[in-house]
């Protein structure tokens, strides 16, 4: 402790063994690698000794010498019982027991001392990790010894239980193939039942043929296949539901064995049935037809003696309703189901057969008494017959259509249902009409029947009833057929022997006598006197466009000549009042082909008789009259919208006359035997070829009423201005004639001409100015005479006008160029101006 530590000799590497050899190794190479300084290891010398002089820790001083049995193998014991499972910790830690031994020695002062008493402690550490690996590895060779007998018994017993593994597999594979035959079973027992419940299903089918048969025949009872009424059709119907049904299924398979054989069968007892039905409802048909002829009879014994009734209704009612009564109580649910089935052939057939048996027993019913009721009529006039009889037929066919749709609900609106039973009803009205049709002369009678046909039955009655009424039409329209055929013809024959060959007396053509005292007779209805003779004494407006004849003067023909129609031309009065009645009577085809006819005869009549009125009264009348009927005749028929036209087929032999000439000339042979033969030629190409003209009298009527209008206007031109027109055309013709002298002689003045010369021409003038004022105011006079429309008169006045100015004119020309300033002055040529309102005055 007085002096520094002496750095103890390290020990002998060779000596040290185990752990200490280990030990020193590292701390050589620790020293090696890290050398200390002096001053460090007199510092570590320093602190080894301080720590070599401490004393030793109470708690070991304790524990040494409270367990003074601890050097005993007691304690290793103990020590090793708590281990005994378990290796040791640390090769390092002390042998518990034996560390007192070293603890007791003295301090380590040296380094020596310290690595050999390491030597020694790593020594006895390793006696003592080898004696406790020696008893834990006897403990573990007894552990592993009870392991393996553990491990034998649980490869018993794993082989005990592979057994009941393989046992229980085996059971469970037994199960399931059980199972599954079981389940395989439980299906084909299901499928068996199913198909024999398919086959009883589809043998019902084939053996409801017997139940439904004795089912049939007990509903039919005594009376063998015949059915009888109410609640029998009510029990057959249910029957007949499964009939179709069976009848359906069959029909669908057949090739089932015996198909053919059971559909005959059913289809056998189902007409049988059907049948049955059908005695049903003809037996009950007949018996309300019994009751309701019971009940007309009743009807008609209490109605002798009272008023008669109009329409015919009354003893006709009680019928209706006892037929009703009856038919609808016992057959309305029957054609219910029965409509209700319709849709098959064989129900369908029934149904008409229902509807065809309803019919012929509503006619045989009704037949008498239409009959009586028809007859009762016949000896009224045939108006009267036409409107109470179809009246009749017409309540009958209202009551007919409510009972028929009243036990048939489910028919159609379809008039061909009634049309069998309405149509011999209505033949016997029309067996009574038509005699009186083929008798009647009368056009204006057969118009009349026509109006009422036409009008008020067909537009009005049947129209206004529709549907209910529409199986009476066919008897009516072939009715108005025939009367309508019946006036087409007597129309014919009036246009031919009344209108084409009319043969006019005096007193038709004595014109214009006949326009005076009309116009003498408007003048004292009218009051007026003060417009002339020739003038318009109505107030008729000047309505025309500026041309003869417009369509404008149409409208209101009848009005203006409605007091003097006595004055007209009887064959145009015939014609128009004949196509008036016809118009509203006939087709448009029809019409117009009579209006055609009526049209060309009565111009004709009117062309020919203007010759008698010309020859008697001169040519202005007669020229006149023509043109006043034929613009009455083209203005009345502009009212009916029809076409005046036709088509005729004419005979054409115009190629004919080639053929003929080829044959005369010799180019073609009788005699040659080739195709060139002039016979054979002949007879194949020389025909007559037919030919197509539409000719129409509309346009034939305008073309006579130009030339009468032009001949007119010449006429009065001329009976004015005739000596100037003849002195103009010699003035023209000896111009004309000195143009052509070849000679080339000169031409003496105009006004040395012996026609021309100033006396002359100015006696000319005279006459021309005579004519003026006395000629063309009566011819003017005339035309207002015949013309009261102001339009017309002024149309046929422009011309004329027009002829004498240019007359006037040209002579004017004449004078001023030919003649000397006293010539002209000596002729009295009216100026323009002074003509001009000399003639408009006139008009």
């Amino acid at each position: 402790m007085g002096g520094p530590a002496v750095a103890p000799a390290a020990p002998d590497p060779a000596k040290l063994v185990g752990p200490a050899s280990k030990s020193y190794s590292i701390a050589s190479t620790w020293d090696q690698s890290a050398p200390l300084t002096p001053e460090q290891l007199a510092a570590v010398d320093a602190v080894s000794a301080h720590c070599g002089l401490r004393p030793i820790p109470a708690h070991i001083r304790d524990r040494k010498s409270t367990n003074p049995t601890s050097a005993g193998g007691g304690s290793i014991s103990d020590t090793t019982k708590g281990t005994a499972e378990e290796p040791p910790e640390s090769s390092g830690d002390l042998v518990p027991g034996r560390d007192d031994e070293f603890l007791g020695e003295p301090a380590l002062h040296t380094a020596q001392k310290f690595y050999e008493w390491h030597a020694k402690l790593e020594a006895a550490r390793a006696a003592a990790a080898e004696h406790k690996y020696r008893q834990y590895a006897e403990r573990l060779a007894g552990q592993v010894d009870a392991c393996a007998s553990v491990r034998s018994a649980i490869d018993d017993t794993l082989a005990g239980l592979d057994a009941i593994q393989a046992a229980h597999r085996e059971a469970i594979g037994r199960s399931r193939a059980l199972h599954d035959t079981g389940e395989r079973l439980v299906e084909e027992r299901q499928q068996l039942v199913e198909l024999a419940e398919a086959i009883r299903s589809r043998l019902a089918f084939f053996e409801e043929l017997e139940r439904v048969a004795s089912e049939f025949h007990a509903v039919a009872g005594s009376g063998g296949d015949r059915v009888g009424r109410g609640a029998d059709w009510e029990r057959l119907m249910p029957l007949l539901q499964r009939m179709d049904e069976c009848i359906a299924y069959v029909a669908a398979r057949p090739h089932y064995a015996e198909s053919s054989v059971y559909m005959s069968r059913f289809r056998a007892l189902q007409s049988r049935a059907l049948g049955g039905i059908r005695h049903c409802v003809g037996q009950v048909l007949r018996e309300a037809s019994g009751q309701a002829a019971a009940a007309g009879r009743e009807a008609q014994g209490e109605g002798e003696g009272g008023p008669a009734d109009d329409d015919g209704g009354g003893d006709t009612s009680l019928m209706y309703v006892r037929f009703r009564a009856t038919a609808e109580l016992n057959l309305r649910g029957l054609f219910k189901e029965i409509e209700a089935r319709s849709g098959r052939e064989e129900y369908a057939r029934l149904l008409g057969d229902c509807q065809a048996a309803y019919r012929l027993v509503r006619q045989s019913l009704m037949a008498d008494v239409v009959q009586k009721r028809v007859e009762e009529l016949s000896k009224q006039p045939i108006d009267t017959i036409v409107r109470h009889g179809f009246a009749y037929l017409i309540q009958i066919c209202k009551a007919e259509h409510g009972l028929f749709h009243g036990l048939f609900q489910s028919a159609k609106e379809d008039p061909t249902f009634l049309l069998p039973l309405m149509d011999p009803l209505g033949t016997v009205l029309y067996d009574v009409i038509r005699p009186f049709v083929i008798q009647m002369q009368s056009v204006e009678e057969l118009c009349s029947l026509v109006q009422i046909l036409k009008s008020e039955i067909a537009g009005d009655q049947l129209a206004r009833f529709g549907q209910a009424v529409e199986p009476l039409k066919p008897t009516v329209m072939r009715t108005l057929t025939d009367a309508q055929e019946r006036l087409t013809y007597r129309a014919q024959a009036y246009i031919r022997d009344d209108i084409a060959k009319y043969k006019p007396s005096a007193d038709d053509l004595d014109y214009p006598r006949k326009l005076e005292t009309s116009a003498e007779a408007r003048g004292e209805v009218s009051g007026d006197r003060g417009a002339g003779p020739g003038e318009p004494g109505e107030g008729e407006g000047e309505d025309g466009d500026g041309t003869v004849g417009t369509s404008n003067e149409e409208a209101s023909i009848s009005d203006r000549h409605g007091i003097d129609r006595d004055t007209w031309f009887p064959p145009l009065k015939m014609a128009l009042d004949l196509l008036s009645r016809l118009y509203p009577c006939l087709e448009p085809p029809i019409f117009g082909g009579l209006a055609h006819e009526a049209v060309v005869c009565s111009a004709m009549s009117i062309v020919n008789s203007e010759r008698l009125v010309r020859r008697a009264n001169g040519p202005l009348d007669g020229q006149l009259f023509a043109i006043r009927h034929l613009l009455l005749l083209r203005e009345q028929i502009a009212a009916f919208k029809a076409e005046f036209s036709v088509v005729e087929k004419d005979l054409d032999f115009s190629h004919m006359r080639d053929h003929l000439r080829r044959i005369m000339v010799g180019e073609s042979s009788l005699f040659s035997l080739s195709g060139n033969n002039a016979v054979v030629q002949f007879m194949s190409r020389a025909g007559p070829r037919v030919t197509d003209t539409q000719v129409d009298s509309k346009k034939q009527l305008e073309k006579q009423l130009k030339q009468a209008c032009e001949s007119l206007i010449m006429m009065v031109t001329k009976a004015t201005v005739e000596p100037m027109l003849s002195f103009l055309t010699k003035v023209t013709a000896i111009r004309a004639v000195a143009h052509t002298n070849a000679e080339g002689r000169p031409l003496r003045p105009l006004r040395e001409q012996a026609f021309a010369n100033p006396d002359r021409v100015a006696e000319m003038v005279g006459n021309v100015n005579e004519a003026l004022r006395g000629a063309l105011p009566q011819a003017v006079l005339k035309m207002k005479q015949y013309l009261p429309n102001p339009s017309t008169h002024s149309i046929l006045y422009k011309p004329i006008k027009s002829n004498i100015a240019e007359a006037h004119a040209q002579v004017a020309n004449l004078l001023l160029k030919e003649y000397s300033e006293e010539d002209f002055a000596q002729v009295p040529l009216l100026p323009a101006q002074e003509l001009s309102q000399l003639m408009d005055k006139l008009n």
